[in-house]
């Protein structure tokens, strides 16, 4: 097989499988939403929304293959402290950028198994939290000064257009996911923009397989070499 194949040109064909390897993981529809209620958030009082989009309002979300999921922050109209917690990665209070950033650093990552729930869930110093995803009050009160929610929209890029924000109904699995948070306070504020944020999620990458891959050719790289020297 490997007859007439010089050195560097059998590393070559030995990274580049290796790199098929990892190519070979990227899916679409890596996270599931399942459950809520369709909404369309208010323009009236949102500063971080801007412009209406749909979400999915009380849903819960869950993985489908194992992936990495990674966490951004946008902004905030509050007057409330709310804290997103993540297990396994850490926490993050809002601090009322508004319109917020879209480019903002990452939070931080977690790695999560094919089936997992995100677990993701929001503290505050209003009332009625800790909050998780699929908690919150009846949907029937969703828009008043006593709904306390977390919205799910589907995107399709993250650029904070509401062109991204999907407008299909039917679509319930996506890679980038945006949360808004309502914390249930009067006032402005009460549109699903007390924290706004985003989750991208990746499948890890398969290293284990990769390095094998790479460090068989290494082997084979050295007997070429022994065997051009004899």
């Amino acid at each position: 097989m490997f007859a007439g194949t010089g050195p560097r040109r059998l590393l070559a064909m030995v990274l580049a499988c290796a790199s098929l390897v990892g190519m070979s993981t990227a899916h679409a529809a890596l996270l599931q939403l399942s459950g809520g209620i369709w909404q369309t958030s208010p323009v009236v009082g949102n500063n971080v929304l801007i412009s209406p989009v749909n979400f999915w309002d009380n849903a819960t979300i869950a993985t489908n293959e194992a992936v990495v999921l990674t966490f951004y922050y946008v902004g905030a109209e509050s007057g409330y402290t709310n804290v997103l917690n993540v297990t396994g990665g850490g926490t993050h209070a809002d601090d009322d950028v508004s319109p917020g950033n879209w480019d903002n650093a990452p939070l931080f990552s977690i790695t999560l198994g094919a089936g997992q729930a995100v677990p993701m869930y929001f503290t505050s110093d209003g009332a009625g939290f800790p909050l998780a995803p699929g908690g919150g009050n009846p949907p029937g009160l969703w828009g008043s000064n006593f709904d306390r929610s977390i919205g799910f929209s589907i995107l399709s890029c993250t650029t904070g257009s509401p062109a991204c924000f999907s407008q299909d109904e039917s679509l319930h699995t996506g890679n980038t996911i945006a949360f808004m948070l309502d914390d249930g306070g009067a006032g402005p504020d009460d549109n699903h923009d007390d924290y706004f944020g985003y989750m991208v999620a990746t499948n890890p990458v398969p290293l284990p397989a990769a390095a094998w891959l790479l460090l068989s050719g290494i082997g084979v790289l050295g007997v070429a070499g022994r065997r051009q020297k004899a």
